[in-house]
């Protein structure tokens, strides 16, 4: 043997890259999984978006609220939807939803129409030829592309920033940003506009901040009128998460009382303002301003749903609704619906059971075994329960949300959980097993994340098993 064979070359190291050059491949793959499917998915999904979209619609060409669905408005007939109320002072009608994301969104699209240079026109179907493409699918995939698509990758970075700060293993922080990416069905509601994951990007930049200020002592004026800007935002979008913003609110006023009511403040009531106003403009009669169901979001006035524009009763007041629908004048029991809610087929832990580590992690997290400040875990526990006790117990809609993929009025808390992902996760990364029970648990939920891209507006994969098994017959 030579003394070259005897003697052993340079080991090769093994091959590791940054957490930072990690991230950028990770956003790169993701921003265009999410642009390339979005350019070439549908522009307008379900009754849901249609909805907001018409409003957008009739803003930008028509300077108006009314929208335009029916064929009795000739040229004008824009897309269908049974997400809709009539007004009373005048019989227009006009979404249901409320109308503050479609007006600053139809500022957006106004912005745009000159540079895309076409009206906005949807899709022309003559009978034995192919459809013609409209352009409300530019204008739709631009404002998803700005609105949702952007905003939410800003919440990665902002989370990637958050995990760095906690000095994790690569295991931990891997799975939490994994989660983040893929693991929520927000992530899958991305395709589609709604406002769902609108709320759930800032509120879970309002939590981002509100740590940056109590646990690293951050607490520049902006960074408190950014909090109000970003709570006031959430709970514009899911009015529920006022309950998020009166705990933010007055965990500032105890930790700087001037910041809190002068940063904090004025942004909030903007926000507020604006909602109320652009409300008032949707569904308000400008010669009785002063009457309080002017500022009253439609979709909370059951009384505007009896009619349609022809003064017949309309869907939501008919008895002879079908499917998931027909379980608003047919509820299931409570145990049942809470049931399904948490664990069935549109069940939060069920689909994405990665939460439910996130939960374990807030508890920890109410007790002081956390390392975020024990009052954030009290505000999103208080915010999580407030909101599901109040589609359980108080809100009359029994029907999950319609077809759709998950708890859909849960999934703006979903990022906020992931906060508290790493700490409910710490117990179980010591041995094989509980790395594989957690991986499992990631990959159950990026599998509903995935099946939610088609169409969210559609039943989950759970759904479908339990349809077809005949456990369910809706």
């Amino acid at each position: 043997m030579s003394i070259s064979e005897s003697i052993p070359g340079p080991m090769n190291p093994p091959l590791v890259i940054s957490r930072d050059l990690f991230f950028r491949c990770f956003a790169l793959f993701w921003t265009i999984a999410l642009v390339g499917y979005t350019w070439n998915s549908r522009g307008v999904m379900s009754a849901n978006d249609a909805s907001r979209w018409d409003t957008v619609w009739s803003l930008v060409e028509y300077r108006t609220y009314e929208i335009f669905d029916t064929p009795q408005y000739g040229d004008k007939q824009q897309l269908d939807t049974i997400d809709k109320v009539v007004r009373r002072h005048d019989q227009k009608t006009i979404s249901s939803k409320p109308p503050l994301l479609p007006t600053v969104l139809a500022g957006f699209i106004g912005i745009m129409k000159p540079i895309v240079g076409q009206p906005i026109t949807k899709d022309l179907r003559i009978p034995d030829k192919p459809s013609i493409p409209g352009s409300i699918n530019i204008y739709t995939k631009l404002g998803i592309w700005v609105f949702q698509i952007l905003p939410f990758l800003g919440t990665l970075w902002l989370y990637k920033r958050f995990l760095d700060a906690l000095r994790l293993d690569a295991f931990t922080w891997t799975v939490c940003l994994f989660a983040a990416g893929f693991g929520t069905l927000v992530t899958g509601y991305l395709v589609t506009l709604n406002n769902h994951v609108i709320a759930a990007t800032s509120g879970l930049a309002a939590m981002y901040h509100l740590w940056r200020i109590l646990a690293g002592q951050k607490r520049e004026w902006w960074r408190f009128a950014f909090v109000g800007l970003l709570a006031g935002w959430t709970a514009a979008n899911e009015l529920p998460a006022g309950v998020f913003v009166v705990g933010i609110g007055l965990t500032l006023l105890y930790v700087d009382f001037k910041k809190a009511i002068f940063g904090f403040g004025p942004t909030i009531a903007f926000v507020t303002a604006a909602f109320f106003l652009t409300n008032f403009w949707a569904v308000g009669d400008p010669n009785d301003p002063w009457n309080v169901k002017n500022y009253i979001p439609a979709y909370l006035q059951k009384d505007l749903y009896q009619k349609d524009a022809n003064g017949q009763p309309s869907y939501w007041a008919r008895k002879d609704k079908s499917g998931i629908d027909a379980l608003n004048d047919h509820p299931e029991p409570i145990h049942i619906y809470a049931l399904h809610s948490l664990v069935g087929h549109h069940g939060v832990f069920s689909l994405s059971p990665i939460l439910f580590y996130a939960v374990i992690g807030i508890a920890r997290g109410l007790v002081g075994r956390s390392s975020l400040p024990t009052v954030m875990a009290w505000i999103v526990m208080l915010a999580s329960a407030a909101v599901f006790g109040f589609y359980m117990l108080v809100s009359d809609q029994r029907n999950y949300g319609g077809f759709c993929h998950g708890l859909r009025w849960m999934q703006w808390l979903s990022l906020i959980w992931l906060l508290y992902l790493p700490s409910g996760i710490a117990p179980w990364v010591g041995g094989k097993q509980g790395r594989w029970l957690i991986g499992a648990a990631l990959a159950i939920s990026m599998l509903s994340m995935f099946d939610s891209w088609y169409s969210p507006w559609s039943r989950s994969w759970i759904h479908r098993v339990l349809l077809f098994h005949g456990v369910i017959d809706y």
